[in-house]
């Protein structure tokens, strides 16, 4: 059986590391105008739900 990739979930675990990156380039201010509070809300829930939606469930191991 031959895995299938999503793209639209890489593309978003991409703009999850944008967001990152640039949230890391205000702490040294190359970018203090950037929105920190948009991107700190938004770029971390966005790793734990594309990792929660292909993680997978093995019950034996409980």
């Amino acid at each position: 059986m031959e895995k299938v990739r999503l793209n639209r979930f890489d593309n978003l675990k991409g703009l999850a590391i944008l967001m990152i990156v640039f949230w890391h380039l205000r702490s040294v201010d190359l970018f203090p105008e950037l929105p920190v509070k948009f991107i700190f809300l938004t770029a971390l829930p966005i790793f734990f739900f594309v990792a929660g939606r292909f993680s997978k469930q093995n019950r034996t191991s409980l």
